[in-house]
């Protein structure tokens, strides 16, 4: 009798093991994307799910957020502001790496040229008033480049774009 309850308090106390380290082990795209500054680009990583990321310039600062996940800044010089991240809009370029999600990139009000990849999934890109390059990846997505001189390339899927130069666009 006394064996069978040592057992199961071992079963338990592996049982509970097995579940704290399977909560250690979650999915990275839980904490969201993040936002740093590499050779003077400010570099935005999706998620492996879907993202929802806002970029707006506003006066020195390029501030990136998302409704879906929280944005975390990867270190100076950019900043995080509650949910927010902040960055200098001094930088050359803001380029946005989706994952393989169904993901939507607003920029807005940014005179920086932008390079946003949507990757795998149905992605909305929407690039700001400078030069931007759009790129889909696979699936049916939605590119607009918005004002200045802008490239979209559709990839594989049925791809609406509006852009100066269009490549594998069907719309």
């Amino acid at each position: 009798m006394f064996r069978v309850r040592r057992q199961f308090a071992a079963l338990a106390l592996t049982t509970a093991a097995l579940g704290a380290t399977a909560a250690l082990a979650a999915p990275a795209h839980a904490a969201g994307a993040t936002a740093r500054v590499v050779g003077g680009i400010v570099i935005i990583q999706g998620t492996t799910g879907n993202d929802s990321i806002d970029v707006v310039q506003s006066g020195n600062s390029v501030r990136i957020s998302s409704v879906l996940h929280s944005v975390t800044s990867g270190g100076a010089p950019c900043v995080q502001l509650g949910a927010v991240v902040s960055c200098p809009a001094t930088q050359l370029s803001v380029q946005a790496r989706m994952g393989s999600g169904d993901d939507v990139v607003r920029v807005t009000s940014s005179t920086i040229d932008t390079t946003l990849i949507g990757n795998a999934g149905t992605d909305r890109l929407s690039g700001g008033s400078d030069r931007d390059f759009l790129d889909g990846g696979p699936g049916n997505d939605f590119l607009s480049g918005n004002a200045g001189v802008d490239s979209a390339q559709g990839g594989d899927g049925v791809d609406s774009c509006t852009a100066e130069t269009e490549v594998n666009c069907e719309s």
